[in-house]
């Protein structure tokens, strides 16, 4: 993600509509100077302004992001940006742009289209809180990839949720009786500035302890000691939605039983597998065994063939046409619906993909 890119393409979008920072601030019900910040490039738009400023300005979040209208030449860059990400995570905090606007960042990684699709569990989003006698930590993202780990903080109150003041704070983890510091700056003994930002900050071996995080705040010569709550909230390929490591099997029932958001189609002729937490179908097209899968969570239709798989990424209205290799699947197209146009590879020699999608599956994801 180019800050600086992002920050010129929400400049220039504002000016071609011919508004000033206050002007726009009114329209989506912000502060100028909030604005400002965008299109300096010291702050990103948390994901309630996201949404407005893509309504608004008639383009998609990943567009703005990216900072680029979407081309032929970018789209499968800006299709690897997981908008899921953003409105998820989001709509489990339940947080208000207004009440948080200037302390929630939203961390985002961006990750090829194939990497996506071909590697489960490529990264981890979690939630991050703590609760002391004095301070709480609220509103922290942590982000975990199979390379690297990132944690983006998000604010230090008082023990009622006020703002509060204090000398400096150290994040780090216990192996042991070791406290190992887990910050990349060479000053990284105490990390003083919230608002700056520099705090996405960059860790190695974070996930190994992750059961294992601390933070100590330091004030009137005192140290307060939290020990960091971290919940997995979402990953690259299944979205969770529970409240901690345990509740997993409460909310498989939950979606289990929650047949009335389902199409007509699905909800007639699919079954719920728990250990998958998808809904399956199987059926005989044109001679051939076909399964396919339904994911209630991101509502994407997935058809698998012996030498096949389909995937509707009902988000991005795009189909993604993978080939079995030898038990890999290497992708073959990616076909954007709505705009009827190719992605990548050869659609125009493969349509009989997009064809067999249109005849035999598109109905089943309609009410």
């Amino acid at each position: 993600m180019n800050m600086n890119k992002m920050a010129k393409f929400l400049k220039k979008l504002r000016e071609d509509r011919g508004l000033t920072q206050e002007q726009l601030g009114e329209i989506i019900n912000v502060s100028r100077s909030l604005i400002s910040k965008w299109e300096n490039g010291n702050k990103m738009p948390a994901v309630e302004c996201l949404r407005a400023l893509s309504k608004f300005y008639d383009i998609t979040i990943d567009e703005i992001i990216f900072g680029e209208r979407k081309t032929k030449e970018n789209a499968l860059e800006i299709d690897s940006l997981s908008a899921t990400i953003i409105t998820d995570s989001r709509r489990k905090f339940d947080l208000a742009c207004k009440a948080f606007s200037g302390v929630i960042l939203i961390l985002l990684f961006i990750i090829f289209g194939a990497y996506f699709i071909l590697n489960y569990n490529a990264y981890k989003l979690y939630s991050v809180g703590a609760k002391g006698e004095n301070f709480d930590i609220k509103n922290t993202l942590m982000l975990i990839t199979k390379n690297e780990s990132y944690i983006q903080f998000g604010n230090i109150t008082d023990s009622d949720g006020d703002d509060t003041t204090y000398d400096g704070y150290k994040f780090y983890a216990l192996d042991g009786d070791k406290k190992i510091v887990l910050s990349n700056r060479e000053d990284n003994a105490i990390l003083r500035d919230f608002d700056n930002k520099d705090n996405y900050l960059n860790f190695s071996n974070l996930e190994k302890y992750i059961d294992d995080l601390y933070v100590d705040i330091y004030y009137d010569d005192k140290i307060e000691t939290l020990k960091l709550d971290v919940n997995l909230e979402m990953s690259n390929n299944k979205i969770f939605n529970f409240n901690n490591r345990n509740a997993s099997s409460i909310n498989k029932n939950k979606t289990k039983n929650n047949n009335k958001n389902l199409p007509t189609f699905i909800s007639k002729n699919f079954t719920y597998d728990e250990d998958k937490n998808v809904y399956k179908y199987e059926t005989n097209i044109n001679n051939e065994k076909v399964m396919i899968e339904y994911d209630q969570n991101i509502k994407n239709l997935t058809i698998i063939t012996e030498n096949n798989k389909i995937i509707y990424d009902n988000q991005a209205k795009n189909i993604f046409v993978l080939e079995n290799n030898t038990g890999s699947y290497n992708k073959l197209i990616i076909f954007d619906v709505k705009r009827d146009s190719c992605i990548y590879g050869d659609c125009q020699k493969h349509y009989n993909f997009i064809d067999d999608f249109n005849s035999n599956y598109k109905h089943m994801i309609e009410n």
